[in-house]
């Protein structure tokens, strides 16, 4: 019975580990993407994907699908690289959004840059995670995939 729990418990990591790599590359893409899409957005119906409280849900999912997922892989690979990249993709990623509106014009033009690049450092976490499960010979992961 404990076999089915702990088989159970790593699809449920390993999907939520597939949603926050999903998630965040999306992310990096909205933020890449944002600068040039400003103007069309309202017109579409879309302009809550420039809004500031989307983008902290966006940083939100982040964090609690890689605690989850990250937190729960670390106990099984004693790695700590995914979690590191991870917090400090959350840094990047808070600094930019509170430190943007500074009234500074270089830092209001590298905005979605620098968000992007958090992104990035936070589907990397995600991926490298993804290679440890695939590698280890103690997760229960499914390795067929």
């Amino acid at each position: 019975m404990a076999h089915t729990h702990a088989h159970t418990t790593s699809r449920t990591s390993q999907l939520l580990s597939r949603l926050g790599l999903s998630a965040s590359t999306i992310c990096a893409i909205h933020c890449m993407a944002m600068p040039f899409l400003l103007g069309v957005l309202p017109t579409l119906g879309l302009g809550f994907l420039a809004s500031g409280w989307f983008e902290l849900a966006m940083i939100g999912i982040s964090v609690v699908l890689g605690a989850i997922t990250l937190g729960t892989s670390y106990r099984l690979h004693q790695k700590i690289n995914p979690i590191v990249l991870l917090t400090s993709g959350v840094v990047v990623l808070l600094f930019n959004f509170f430190g943007h509106e500074s009234h500074s014009e270089l830092a209001e033009q590298l905005h979605p840059y620098i968000a992007g690049f958090g992104a990035m450092m936070i589907a990397t976490s995600y991926y490298i995670n993804n290679r440890l499960c695939k590698a280890c010979e103690r997760c229960e992961h499914d390795h067929a995939h």
